[in-house]
């Protein structure tokens, strides 16, 4: 390895000068970069409270709608009135009344009453006639 001395070796030309007024320069420039980083911050901040007031907003709208949607999903058993209105509804009184038909005519044939009553209700085999009679 050779020697290496300072003194004999010729001197580095630098590539970046700096000018006399580059410290004050520099400092301006930090000073200003700092501002623009307030400004840029009181920017977000302002922006950021109308995201919070809409937020509280929606929070609120939803507080609210708790109840109505808890009551409209609450479902109650249905009382014996309403069963037996929804089963009238959709009852076919021919195919009954020969429902009805078909048993009386059993009945005629399996025993022999002697109520007149009785009798009359077997004999009449127009069973329409005596539930629509008042």
């Amino acid at each position: 390895m050779k020697d290496f001395k300072l003194d004999t070796q010729p001197k580095i030309k630098t590539v970046f000068e700096a000018s006399d007024t580059y410290l004050d320069q520099l400092q301006k420039q930090v000073v200003s970069s700092i501002q623009q980083e307030k400004n840029k911050k009181a920017a977000f901040r302002i922006s950021t409270r109308g995201i919070w007031r809409y937020a509280a907003a929606a929070v609120v709208v939803i507080a609210a709608s708790i109840p109505i949607v808890n009551n409209s999903l609450v479902t109650t058993e249905p009382t014996s009135s309403e069963i037996e209105h929804e089963l009238l509804r959709n009852v076919d009184f021919g195919s009954v009344a020969f429902a009805l038909d078909n048993e009386l005519s059993l009945v005629t044939t399996e025993s022999e009453s002697t109520d007149p009553v009785e009798n009359e209700l077997l004999e009449n085999t127009n069973v329409e006639f005596l539930i629509t009679e008042p």
